[in-house]
Parts: structure tokens; C-alpha cells; sequence
């Protein structure tokens, strides 16, 4: 089971050489389709295994090292998506963050752990994501459940998502 942290392991190796560790304010380069396609299918996988073990997905990328590599793949991978159109990575992505951090503290305080002020942190990436994502009901489907999921019981990443956007909107989800 513990070979799952290679997907992570492989997925930052590849996203490093395409330049990861280089987001300054310009574009990011549009990546190769063979790079594009095994994010993909590696956050495709690690979302399954999230259906068949989430407790143990949660504990592995949770870990030390592993929870830095997740969260520099997130946020690079938020902001390439932003400036490039990859709607499937991008809620796979989404998902992935939802099932780490769902009842998990720890891994929700990852979210918006690694403030620098030139640099968003995934929690407020994801409450930036373009307008259809807040209006669209397609799409808030996809990204609101992981919102919750990052701020259930968290009152800190509550107080930065209210920053980022009114919070009567995630509660108007949950009562439909």
C-alpha cells in the first residue's frame, strides 16, 4: 500500500523538471501532453484509492514530506490551470484536496500552511478559481464539497475562505 507514495514522489519529479519550483508572474509554459496526462491519470489513481482506503491516503500524504510535495503539486497545478484550459486535471485536482483534507485537521491546516505574501495558498487558489465555479451548479458541485471539506471544524482556514468569499454560500449548498 505505502508504493502509493511514489505516485506523488513521481508526479513532483516530473512537474519539477517542467519547472514547479519557477512560478514567478508570468505564464506558466504549457506543459507536454505526456506530462499533462500522467498528472492526470496519477491523481485519477490516488482519488480511486481514495474510495478504497481513505484513512490510509489521508495518514500517507499526510506525512511529513509527502504533504510538501502534495501541496507544491496543488498549488502549481491550481495556477497552471488558471492560465491554461484542463478542466479534467484541474477537478481531479479539486477532488484530491477534498478527500485529504475531509475530517482531517491536520491535513486541512496544509491548505493554507506556506504563506508568502507573492504567493497564494491552496485555500485561497481554490476560492479563486474563475466566477463559473461559484455560480455554475455543475461546477459549484465540484469545487464546494472540497471548500467544506477544508474548513469543516477549522476555524482558522474558515476565517481565510471568509476573507476570499462570503461563507453564506458554501451554507446555502449545504441546505439544498
Amino acid at each position: 500500500m505505502t508504493q502509493i507514495t511514489g505516485v506523488i514522489s513521481l508526479v513532483y519529479g516530473i512537474l519539477l523538471n517542467t519547472g514547479i519550483s519557477s512560478r514567478n508572474h508570468s505564464p506558466p509554459k504549457p506543459a507536454s501532453n505526456h506530462t499533462l496526462s500522467l498528472s492526470l491519470q496519477s491523481l485519477r489513481l490516488l482519488n480511486h484509492f481514495a474510495c478504497v482506503d481513505l484513512h490510509m491516503l489521508q495518514a500517507i500524504l499526510g506525512s511529513e514530506g509527502l504533504s510538501l510535495q502534495l501541496r507544491h503539486i496543488a498549488s502549481y497545478l491550481l495556477w497552471y490551470c488558471s492560465h491554461w484550459n484542463n478542466t479534467a486535471l484541474l477537478h481531479e485536482l479539486i477532488l484530491l484536496i477534498g478527500y485529504f483534507t475531509v475530517l482531517n485537521v491536520d491535513n486541512q491546516n496544509v491548505m493554507q500552511s506556506g504563506r508568502d505574501p507573492q504567493q497564494a495558498t491552496i485555500l485561497q487558489q481554490l476560492c479563486s478559481l474563475p466566477f463559473d465555479y461559484f455560480s455554475n451548479p455543475k461546477l459549484t458541485r465540484v469545487l464546494f464539497p472540497t471548500l467544506i471539506s477544508c474548513c469543516f471544524r477549522n476555524d482558522e482556514n474558515k476565517a481565510v475562505l471568509q476573507q476570499e468569499m462570503s461563507a453564506v454560500m458554501l451554507s446555502s449548498f449545504i441546505e439544498v
